[in-house]
C-alpha cells in the first residue's frame, strides 16, 4: 500500500512518541498506553493496521498541534500484545517519511492527512563517493561497534541489494547518538546530505569514545595509585606502631633495671630480679 518510491496523499491513525526517533527501513518494538493510542491501534485494522507515528517536539512552549514535528513515519503494526499492566506492546515496520497536512478528531481519537515524501538524491557521485567511505570507515573500526548499537551492522551494511536510501536510514537508527540529533535524519530528504551527516556524525562518535577511553583509563589509573598509596600508608603505620611497641618495652626494661640498681638490694636478690 505503501512504499518508499509513490508519492501518496492519504489519511491514517496517530501513534504519538518521544522516542525512539523511527526512520525507514527498521523495525520498531513501541510499548503503547493512554486512551488516544490504543483506540489509534484499533482503529488501525480498519486501514491494513497501518498508522502515523509522530514524535512529541520537546521544545515546543504549548499543547497545540505544532508540538509534533511536522514529518512523520508511516509504519505497519506487526505485531500487537497486550502487558499485563494494560498497555500494548507492538512491532511496527516503518515504510516512508510523511509530511503532516492537518490533523482530524474522529471517535475519540486523531487521524492526520498526509502526502508521503520519498527520499531524493541530489548528487549521486557525492553519495556514491560518501557510502564507500561508510563502509571503509566501518571495515577499519571493527564493524562500528565503538558507533552503532547493532551488532551486524558490518553484515546489513554489505549486503548487494541494500539501496543509499536504505543504508543511510539502517545506520542513522542505529547510530549511538541522543535521540535529539537524530531528528535532523528524519527531516532530511536528500540521501546525499544524509550520507554526508552520517559520516559526520561516525567521526564524532569515534572521537567521544576515543575522549571516554582516555579518561576512564586515567581515572583507574588515579584509583589504583591512591589505593597503592592507602595501602603503603597503613603499613608504614602498621611498622611504626610495631617499632614504637618494642621501643616502649625496651624503655620500661632499662628503667627497671635503673630502678634495682638504685635500690641497693642484696647482691642474690638482685641477681633474681
Amino acid at each position: 500500500m505503501f512504499n518508499s518510491i509513490d508519492k501518496i496523499t492519504a489519511q491514517l491513525p496517530v501513534l504519538v512518541i518521544n522516542e525512539p526517533i523511527p526512520l525507514p527501513h527498521n523495525e520498531y518494538r513501541l510499548e503503547v498506553r493512554g486512551s488516544k493510542s490504543l483506540l489509534a491501534l484499533k482503529l488501525a485494522e480498519q486501514y491494513q493496521n497501518y498508522v502515523v507515528v509522530l514524535i512529541k517536539d520537546q521544545d515546543a512552549k504549548d499543547e497545540s498541534e505544532n508540538k509534533y514535528y511536522t514529518t512523520g513515519i508511516v509504519a505497519k503494526v506487526l505485531l500487537n500484545m497486550t502487558s499485563p499492566n494494560g498497555s500494548r506492546r507492538i512491532k511496527v515496520s516503518s515504510k516512508v517519511r510523511c509530511q503532516i497536512q492537518r490533523f482530524i478528531e474522529e471517535s475519540g481519537t486523531t487521524l492526520v492527512e498526509f502526502t508521503t515524501t520519498p527520499s531524493i538524491i541530489s548528487d549521486i557521485e557525492k553519495a556514491s563517493a560518501a557510502k564507500e567511505l561508510i563502509k571503509k570507515e566501518l571495515k577499519n573500526n571493527d564493524g562500528g561497534d565503538s558507533v552503532f548499537e547493532k551488532s551486524d551492522i558490518d553484515e546489513i551494511v554489505n549486503r548487494e541489494s541494500i539501496s543509499s536510501d536504505e543504508l543511510t536510514d539502517v545506520l542513522a537508527s542505529s547510530l549511538k547518538a541522543p535521540s535529539k540529533e537524530k531528528i535532523r535524519y528524519l527531516v532530511e530528504l536528500d540521501i546525499t546530505n544524509r550520507m554526508i551527516m552520517l559520516l559526520e556524525d561516525m567521526h564524532k562518535q569515534k572521537y567521544f569514545q576515543s575522549l571516554e577511553d582516555t579518561i576512564d583509563q586515567e581515572v583507574r589509573r588515579s584509583i589504583n595509585e591512591s589505593q597503592k598509596e592507602y595501602y603503603l600508608r597503613e603499613k608504614m603505620k602498621a611498622i611504626q606502631n610495631e617499632l614504637g611497641d618494642k621501643a616502649k618495652k625496651e624503655s620500661d626494661i632499662d628503667e627497671l633495671r635503673e630502678k634495682i640498681k638504685k635500690a641497693n638490694m642484696p647482691k642474690n636478690i638482685e641477681e633474681k630480679a
